[in-house]
């Protein structure tokens, strides 16, 4: 196959999370802060205000689903 195929996985996340990608410079900032995938966290995001997030609520999220993804990993590590 000389061509990929299909849409990058980010461009699937915002049309189907109906997010605006001028946003995005607001997230990776955010993500300087938290290690979280920001695809993860866009579809969060984008559940509680598509429109127009707030930077509260992006660094709330991103917060949140590090706390998540720590606690994850420290559960799978102990089994």
């Amino acid at each position: 196959m000389p061509y990929p195929q299909g849409l990058p996985s980010m461009d699937v996340v915002i049309g189907m999370s109906k997010f605006h990608s001028g946003h995005l410079p607001r997230f990776k900032r955010v993500l300087s802060h938290y290690d979280v995938d920001i695809r993860r966290l866009v579809m969060v995001v984008s559940q509680i205000d598509c429109v127009n997030p707030s930077d509260e609520l992006i660094e709330t999220v991103a917060k949140d689903l590090s706390r998540i993804d720590e606690y994850s990993s420290r559960d799978r590590r102990a089994s």
